[in-house]
């Protein structure tokens, strides 16, 4: 199962949950200790509302509609943004920050464990 398989998993349940709450409060029935009848409990909502709005903003931003929409909005502010302008300006951003973006996977992978594993094991002092 791959990261975009689970994302969408884990939105249907939280959405679930989130409509089961929604149709007992809607029913508006309630016990004797003011608890809805026929809710989930408030445990579950207190995960499923961060946790699908956490997922649904990865699922947003995943397929790009967050860029897309950025976009228009961006083209209907100011009538010189054509889509040709978007083109060349994301083209000349990837090759300024190109090299730059290689940076932190390259000290990452070759650099901090080197410097780590170099370092020997520090002796106990038997002063203190």
């Amino acid at each position: 199962m791959n990261w975009e398989n689970t994302i969408l998993i884990v939105t249907l349940v939280c959405a679930i949950v989130i409509t089961w709450e929604v149709a007992a409060r809607l029913r508006a029935k309630t016990n004797a200790d003011g608890t809805l009848v026929g809710a989930p409990p408030h445990a579950w909502l207190e995960i499923a509302y961060p946790l699908g709005f956490i997922a649904l903003m990865g699922l947003l931003v995943a397929h790009s509609v967050m860029s897309f929409a950025a976009i228009l909005l961006l083209m209907v502010y100011s009538s010189n943004n054509k889509p040709l302008t978007f083109l060349n300006d994301s083209e000349r951003l990837l090759s300024t920050v190109g090299p730059l973006s290689m940076l932190p996977m390259l000290l990452a992978s070759f650099v901090l464990p080197a410097d780590f594993s170099a370092t020997p094991p520090r002796k106990k002092s038997s002063r203190f």
